[in-house]
């Protein structure tokens, strides 16, 4: 089977969101950790793809793709950095966007034992920040907490407005920037008008 089909795949399964958040709550903490992020991190690579120039080869060289394993911006924190520098995420989303990886980062580098209820785990929980509080789940639980903040952030992703720009990059056409060229034309002209002007000047 091709690598690129498991993109697709993924992709189809974000938008059933019954099924995937079953998938959550069947897992261990630490399977539970790890699906809310991978899921984010795809979701985030979405909404960057999206308003990056219409040219796939090159957008994955820049993000990465199962085929593309060395890239600038593959990991989480590069991709939470760029879509907050390019003004695709709010810095509520960036910081619980970090928090969630760093919690993450928590489950995959401890082997044994690690759940909701470590006191690192259950702190950095707590600290993840709710806009639009969901009574069914807010009991006070650190990986309820968790899974709410994941629901608001895939909410966002998939139909929230982008927080700053408006429409697709698009490739330069040519090396004369358009506003420089006005300028300068209208510089000489000035000049061309004003001969009286230029000799003062000098």
């Amino acid at each position: 089977m091709s690598k690129k089909l498991d993109r697709s795949k993924n992709l189809a399964r974000l938008k059933n969101d019954a099924d995937l958040y079953d998938e959550f709550e069947s897992e261990s903490d630490r399977g539970h950790a790890l699906l809310v992020a991978a899921a984010l991190d795809i979701r985030l690579r979405e909404r960057i793809a999206a308003f990056l120039i219409d040219d796939r080869k090159e957008v994955d060289e820049l993000l990465g793709a199962e085929d593309k394993l060395q890239a600038p911006v593959r990991d989480f924190a590069a991709r939470i950095r760029a879509a907050y520098c390019m003004g695709l995420i709010t810095k509520w989303q960036r910081d619980n966007l970090d928090r969630i990886r760093e919690i993450r980062n928590h489950f995959a580098h401890n082997l044994h034992g690690s759940t909701f209820d470590d006191e690192q785990i259950r702190n950095w929980c707590m600290s993840l920040t709710i806009e639009d509080p969901d009574p069914d789940v807010s009991d006070g639980s650190p990986r309820n907490r968790f899974t709410q903040v994941y629901s608001e952030l895939a909410l966002d992703f998939q139909y929230g407005p982008v927080l700053q720009p408006t429409k697709r990059c698009t490739v330069r056409q040519s090396t004369v920037w358009p506003d420089l060229y006005r300028v300068l034309t209208e510089v000489h002209s000035t000049a061309a008008n004003n001969p009286e002007s230029e000799s003062t000047a000098q």
